[in-house]
């Protein structure tokens, strides 16, 4: 870990060790797929849904929704949950700077990853850009398989 301005530089070693990842109030950004900067925001906030809760509000048909996942596209390949859109961490170069066009900023909204790490960052992130209604989904895809639906493949 290397303090920068505003913040703190982690490798993805120190990421995996780092008990603030992924807390509401920080943000990360993934960089070059080897470092992940993660900074203190501390008025930004976005609940935390379980996997239980998704399925429930997946099964409501009148529940309108976005629904969000910032898994890699080899990711999706092996496992998706029906609806959600895919924005990888990787590519937000291209679609960051049209998040207000293509996502409405006060409709409830569902962030999914693997394992509630990078959806957490996502959340943050959008919170920050005037996102108000926002939802971490905790254990990601990988609870959403051992809990929910056993049919999704575990990676």
């Amino acid at each position: 870990m290397e303090q920068v301005e505003s913040g703190y530089l982690y490798s993805l070693e120190d990421w995996s060790e780092s008990s603030s990842s992924g807390c509401a109030g920080s943000r990360g950004i993934e960089l070059e797929n080897r470092f992940l900067l993660f900074l203190h925001m501390p008025d930004i906030t976005f609940h935390e849904i379980t996997v239980t809760e998704l399925a429930q509000k997946l099964a409501d048909l009148a529940h309108c929704c976005q629904l969000i996942d910032v898994r890699e596209p080899q990711e999706l390949a092996v496992a998706t949950i029906p609806g959600f859109i895919n924005l990888p961490l990787s590519e937000y170069d291209q679609w960051s700077t049209n998040i207000q066009q293509r996502l409405q900023p006060t409709v409830e909204t569902i962030v999914l990853c693997h394992h509630g790490m990078r959806s957490a960052q996502m959340c943050a992130w959008l919170a920050s850009q005037g996102f108000t209604d926002l939802y971490n989904v905790i254990g990601g895809i990988a609870a959403y398989s051992q809990i929910v639906d056993p049919s999704v493949p575990k990676y």
